[in-house]
């Protein structure tokens, strides 16, 4: 489902490219056609919700004939269009964009769990597109692995630079003193919502000595940021003797990943699948 506020995005992308109007298809004469969409490269798809509905915006007729998050081979139609030649062309590069960036997010996204196998779970980080966020999380999750936080109001994520204002014990204890007065604030019997729900507190160290103030002030989840294969495995025995919950990140790619996947860490994340998105090839072919 594409939330409002990512319809009125969607529409808006359209405009920016028309940019008050598309002075090429002005040349043509208007008439009904059929278009399809088709893969050119073997790919998993993401996005055919978010096309669908830019060319039914448009008023075009629109079947889609694929799944989001499944695998297809190169020459694979999924998406047929009837319509306004004139509205499928004004709508076809946007809609093409994003479907081409969301199904690079999910090809990348699937391949990294599937290295990962059943050892932990891929997660994204925040490293995405301003405007994009929701689209590539999206893709994410539609390829079977985690979306991190969705915003910075989804959970508490203390950093490299928070901690040149306050230890990690004192960040971590405020957090929990928030997600306290936060939950007397809705009180029994009334409803919850983004503002006062109890909040994951997360921690991200660099060193050792790092981790053992983490491990004393017991957050929900420890990131273990840049750490080599071996300290991360040195690391990763110390927060085993706890509950608190392990995640890897930092410069993690297809050639290691399957190294720090097997010291089984609850979660790894990685930039690469949206900072270095490398979009699926795509065409629209007017019958």
């Amino acid at each position: 489902m594409i939330s409002k506020k990512m319809k009125k995005k969607l529409v808006e992308f359209v405009r920016e490219d028309i940019a008050g109007k598309d002075i090429t298809t002005e040349l043509i004469t208007e008439k009904k056609c059929n278009a399809i969409i088709k893969l050119k490269e073997k790919a998993v798809v993401s996005g055919l919700e978010e096309a669908k509905f830019l060319f039914e915006f448009f008023r075009v007729k629109t079947k889609v004939l694929a799944k989001n998050g499944k695998k297809y081979n190169k020459g694979k139609t999924l998406i047929k269009l009837k319509g306004s030649n004139k509205q499928i062309l004004i709508a076809e590069r946007t809609a093409l964009n994003v479907l081409s960036r969301m199904s690079g997010i999910a090809t990348s996204a699937k391949k990294a769990q599937k290295i990962a196998g059943k050892n932990c779970k891929i997660m994204l980080t925040r490293k995405t597109c301003a405007g994009l966020n929701e689209l590539d999380k999206k893709a994410g999750i539609e390829a079977g692995i985690l979306p991190h936080r969705k915003n910075l109001n989804s959970a508490f994520l203390i950093k490299e630079n928070h901690l040149k204002f306050g230890s990690i014990q004192e960040l971590i204890q405020k957090a929990k003193k928030m997600n306290k007065k936060n939950k007397e604030k809705t009180g029994k019997g009334k409803q919850k919502n983004k503002l006062t729900e109890k909040k994951l507190i997360e921690v991200e160290i660099q060193n050792f000595f790092e981790l053992n103030q983490a491990i004393k002030a017991k957050p929900d989840v420890i990131m273990l940021d840049n750490f080599s294969l071996k300290n991360a495995g040195k690391a990763l025995k110390e927060i085993r003797k706890t509950k608190i919950k392990i995640e890897v990140s930092g410069n993690i790619n297809f050639e290691n990943l399957r190294e720090y996947s097997s010291l089984k860490p609850d979660f790894i994340s990685m930039g690469l699948l949206t900072h270095s998105v490398k979009g699926i090839n795509l065409s629209l072919l007017v019958s």
